[in-house]
């Protein structure tokens, strides 16, 4: 089990969660994409088979809140360019701070 302060990192790329300051929130951070031109898609799952979108974002970094402390859930990341859309690449079973 997580505790405050650690890190979740991907094991196929550079993007990680962790705890996002407050209680039932989580920062989700991801390298930035080269020529800085794109976005970044998120989405969370509480069973790991039905996903919910998380808004897109052009930073790298973006803090989503409102999971219950102790929650487990799923987190994919993916970033789209002008040369398509990357494959999805998951954080399993992070435990909400």
């Amino acid at each position: 089990m997580l505790t405050k302060g650690e890190i979740f990192f991907s094991r196929f790329s550079q993007w990680s969660a962790e705890f996002g300051g407050q209680s039932g929130s989580v920062k989700l951070s991801a390298a930035g994409i080269p020529g800085g031109h794109g976005a970044h898609e998120w989405e969370w799952s509480a069973d790991g088979t039905n996903w919910t979108r998380i808004q897109s974002t052009v930073d790298a970094t973006t803090i989503v809140s409102g999971f219950t402390p102790g929650q487990v859930v799923d987190f994919r990341h993916c970033t789209i360019t002008r040369d398509g859309q990357s494959e999805w690449d998951q954080i399993d079973d992070y435990v909400v701070q």
